[in-house]
């Protein structure tokens, strides 16, 4: 779009929003909002940004970075949400729901200058979230947060809620400032409990597939829990998890846009190496349960980490639940790791039963290590987390990004390797051999 155009709805959606809060309704914040947000996917990036940054004292930044508004205030809050009807936390371009686009559409409705929000887990369309952090910079002070987030939660549909809202720490990012990620991931076998098809994997789809028949009575769903947790425990500590990683999707734009938007542009992707999809993980636990209606059996596989590789998570889930068919043994689990033999496993998980639960900041540090029941794991874990977050080469998490490979591209909204700044990895990246196309706007 036309710089100009830009700069007029940018003034277009300042004047809405004053209008709505005094003439208490939200009719034009909404079209307002929604205007910006086609605009923020359709204009060119680069252009974009310089827009907003260099735009019209009056009105919502759109940037995701730190507004230049000196009375600027960065706000921290934790969302959880029931991910079933959303394409994923990301907003994507067109008529998709997303859980960003509900947090940003509400905060219109509540505060004056507010910028994009930054979620810590770009989860993926159907997994759900207790621990979701987002932040996002608002213009000036408020009377009280805790009524804000009252007021917030009123206009927000049922399925996501704002559990805590604060201001953040100067220098906070959602992203950047993490240590790592607790997920859990849920299984039911047997006879599965309707009310929560949508929340937990019911394998029988894959028993099916693996073994080549029908499984002729609930008992033989069950899975081995025993087994499951030795594979389990070869997992922990720090390793090359190329094994676990989405082989359709290895590598994106997503966080290189963000980052290095230069590069970003021309389609450069970034080249996957073992060093890169090295992870430490703290925590790999499974607890098994009895669901008091069906009696069928439930399991949760329960992983903390410093980071995780695109879908790595729901990929420990489908491996952990082979071992819990006895399909493959914890000791063949363990060489596949350490072969990075990728085809010896099956596809991932499906997303609903992931759920983000916590999201690790460095003052709760301690609280993260102590999850970890392995001594040798805590200190596995303790090491990779030491240092800035910026400053190491760490994926971002599991099932992220939007379904659409189209999308992904158009957008950047894909799960992606978040490069270091270092000299040493800028130039590995300058000269990747694999240049894409540049990227396709013509679905923006």
């Amino acid at each position: 779009l036309d710089p100009h155009v830009s700069s007029s709805l940018y003034i277009l959606q300042g004047k809405a929003s004053s209008m709505a809060l005094q003439l208490g309704t939200w009719d034009y914040t909404d079209m307002a909002q929604d205007a910006m947000h086609g605009l923020a996917h359709a204009a060119d990036a680069t252009a974009f940004k310089a827009v907003c940054r260099a735009g019209p004292t009056s009105g919502n930044a759109v940037d995701s970075q730190p507004t230049k508004n000196s009375n600027a205030k960065r706000l921290r809050m934790v969302v959880a949400y029931d991910g079933s009807a959303f394409a994923g936390f990301q907003f994507q371009p067109g008529k998709v729901r997303t859980v960003q686009g509900d947090l940003e559409k509400s905060a219109a409705r509540l505060f004056i200058g507010c910028s994009r929000m930054v979620g810590a887990s770009r989860t993926d369309g159907g997994a759900h979230a207790y621990g979701q952090v987002v932040h996002f910079d608002i213009a000036g002070s408020r009377d009280s947060l805790e009524t804000d987030q009252m007021f917030f939660n009123s206009f927000l549909p049922a399925d996501v809620k704002v559990l805590s809202m604060e201001y953040a720490q100067t220098g906070f990012d959602s992203h950047f400032s993490s240590l790592g990620k607790t997920y859990e991931y849920r299984i039911t076998s047997g006879t599965p409990d309707p009310t929560r098809m949508k929340h937990a994997w019911w394998p029988y789809d894959r028993w099916c597939e693996r073994s080549r028949g029908k499984p002729l009575s609930a008992g033989d769903m069950r899975l081995d829990v025993g087994a499951m947790r030795e594979a389990a425990q070869a997992l922990l500590g720090t390793h090359d998890f190329s094994a676990f990683m989405d082989a359709r999707r290895p590598a994106g734009l997503g966080s290189l846009k963000r980052k290095k938007p230069h590069l970003a542009l021309k389609g450069i992707k970034p080249v996957r190496t073992a060093a890169k999809n090295t992870r430490a993980l703290g925590e790999c636990s499974v607890v098994e349960a009895v669901n008091p209606i069906t009696g069928s059996q439930e399991v949760t596989i329960t992983v903390t980490g410093d980071g995780f590789l695109y879908r790595m998570v729901r990929m420990i889930a489908a491996a952990l639940v082979e071992v819990g068919h006895r399909r493959i043994s914890a000791e063949k689990l363990r060489s596949i790791l350490e072969a990075a033999d990728r085809k010896a496993l099956p596809e991932a998980a499906p997303p609903h039963g992931l759920y983000l639960m916590r999201v690790w900041y460095p003052e709760a540090r301690d609280g993260m290590l102590a999850r970890c029941a392995d001594p040798a794991a805590r200190a596995a874990l303790a090491v990779a987390i030491s240092g800035d977050r910026r400053a190491r080469v760490v994926e971002d998490d599991d099932g992220d990004g939007p379904p659409a490979a189209k999308a992904e591209q158009a957008a950047g909204l894909s799960g992606e390797d978040m490069q270091s700044e270092s000299a040493d990895n800028e130039a590995d990246i300058e000269n990747l051999e694999g240049v894409q196309g540049a990227v396709d706007n013509s679905g923006q």
